[in-house]
């Protein structure tokens, strides 16, 4: 009988943990690619999803970057405070996307694709 308990028991775990392993997977991997294939097929461009930190590290290192030296009176702000849309508006378009963490985030620059009536067909 303790023999009977002991392997429901390891079977219940292993089954939990299988469960909370493709839910991780799911949220860090599956969902991500399908939502940049989703992205990609509605004709947005955009950085490939980075597993888990997606494009935090750019946004990071531009900013430092920005911040590394001195400003004066008269230089423009906007690369400084801004550099990482800038270069990935620049690089991919003005309708893109980029990752924060697993969730893409758009770059819409056109006000008329934000109407209702000519808005992007999202998922």
């Amino acid at each position: 009988m303790e023999l009977g308990f002991q392997t429901l028991a390891a079977a219940t775990l292993a089954f939990v943990a299988l469960i909370y392993t493709w839910k991780l997977l799911n949220w860090a991997y599956f969902n991500p690619k399908k939502l940049e294939k989703a992205l990609r097929k509605q004709g947005l461009k955009g950085n490939p999803y980075k597993l888990v930190y997606g494009d935090y590290k750019e946004i990071m290192q531009t900013f430092i970057q920005g911040r590394s030296s001195p400003i004066n009176l008269h230089d423009d702000i906007k690369p400084r405070l801004q550099g990482f849309f800038l270069n990935i508006i620049q690089k991919y378009g003005n309708e893109c996307f980029f990752w924060i963490g697993p969730k893409p985030s758009v770059i819409l620059t056109d006000p008329e694709l934000l109407k209702e009536d000519s808005c992007l067909p999202f998922f």
